[in-house]
């Protein structure tokens, strides 16, 4: 009764599992289900699955799925599938217009990379095609463009003073760079020029003393006495050979026609001459080496001073030139009718 009992209920799987294999033994029944049919993906060595209503793939000795963006593996059919954790590039071969193409925008490799914002853009800088046009100022090697206010050339460098602080570029266009290194040609601007306001904001400048000692004023000098050095016909205010008025050098023209340069300091004529600094107080001439040192009671002029011509305003310190006045003392008197000199 029972053998005939088992024979029936393997009939029955029989007809039930049509297209299966089924394998009796202990501890029960296991099914194996037939892999389904496979068509090679034109142009490739790949292999898809038509029939059923999955992606499924076969390649390379195993099969491949995508469910919901996700790929799956499976070394046999029928055995479970295991997340890929490497999708072979060749599915990125698929050719467009094919019914599984879609898949390849799920490759790993095709999967857009997470959103990184942009760093900000800088600044934008206008750029400059062309160079301002530049003039020389007098007395130094320093180009001004006056165009763009206190710019200037030095150099071949680009600086430019804006406030109290200075900017340089070695190019014009170039970014300008804040900087403390000015060169110290920029102290030498003479004061009647428009750019000489720039020289107070120089690193290396430093600010005269805001006037004289005061002093009692002086008395008025007599007309049959001799003006002396240390004395002063002007009120309130003394010419002392041993101290510069200024700590600052003076602005200095220089002379036509000579290699000297001239300007007057407290009333009093200075000069410079072969990199000294002379001075003329009354008769006497006066010398230092630099500018802000104490002045030296001197009978060696150069022969240049007699070579300033009439019209100029120093021309009087001529008259009182040592070398003029031995010159003088050597003419001998000569008398005309009458007891007068010739």
């Amino acid at each position: 009764m029972r053998t005939r009992a088992l024979v029936g209920l393997l009939l029955v799987l029989a007809v039930v599992t049509a297209g299966c294999t089924v394998i009796v033994g202990a501890p029960g029944p296991r099914v194996v289900v037939a892999p389904p049919r496979l068509v090679f993906v034109p142009g490739t060595v790949i292999k898809y699955a038509p029939d059923l209503p999955e992606d499924v793939f076969y390649y390379g000795g195993a099969y491949y799925k995508v469910s919901g963006g996700v790929w799956y593996r499976t070394p046999a059919w029928g055995n479970p599938w295991v997340r890929a954790t490497a999708v072979p590039d060749a599915f990125m071969r698929i050719p467009p217009g094919h019914a599984k193409h879609h898949v390849v925008r799920h490759h790993p490799k095709r999967v857009q990379p997470a959103f990184r914002p942009r760093p900000a853009p800088a600044a934008p800088v206008a750029p400059i095609i062309k160079a301002p046009r530049v003039s020389l100022i007098a007395g130094t090697s320093i180009y001004h463009a006056s165009s763009q206010g206190n710019v200037f050339r030095y150099n071949g460098v680009w600086y430019k003073a804006s406030g109290t602080r200075w900017y340089t570029c070695g190019k014009w266009g170039g970014p300008w760079t804040v900087t403390t290194k000015v060169p110290s040609a920029f102290l030498k601007i003479p004061r009647g020029h428009r750019a000489h306001g720039v020289v107070k904001s120089h690193p290396r400048y430093r600010r005269p003393d805001v006037g004289p000692v005061a002093s009692p004023p002086s008395r008025p000098r007599r007309p049959d006495r001799p003006e002396t050095p240390g004395r002063s016909t002007t009120p309130g205010r003394s010419v002392t050979p041993g101290r510069p008025s200024a700590p600052r050098a003076p602005a200095l023209a220089a002379i036509a026609g000579t290699s000297i340069r001239h300007g007057t300091v407290s009333g009093a004529h200075v000069f410079s001459y072969g990199g000294r600094y002379f001075k003329v107080v009354g008769s006497t001439w006066y010398t230092c080496g630099r500018w802000g040192a104490s002045w030296t009671a001197t009978t060696s002029v150069p022969d240049a001073f007699l070579k300033i011509p009439r019209g100029h305003r120093a021309y009087g310190v001529v008259k009182v030139h040592p070398k003029k006045k031995d010159k003088e003392k050597e003419q001998p008197k000569r008398w005309g009718p009458g007891g007068r000199r010739r």
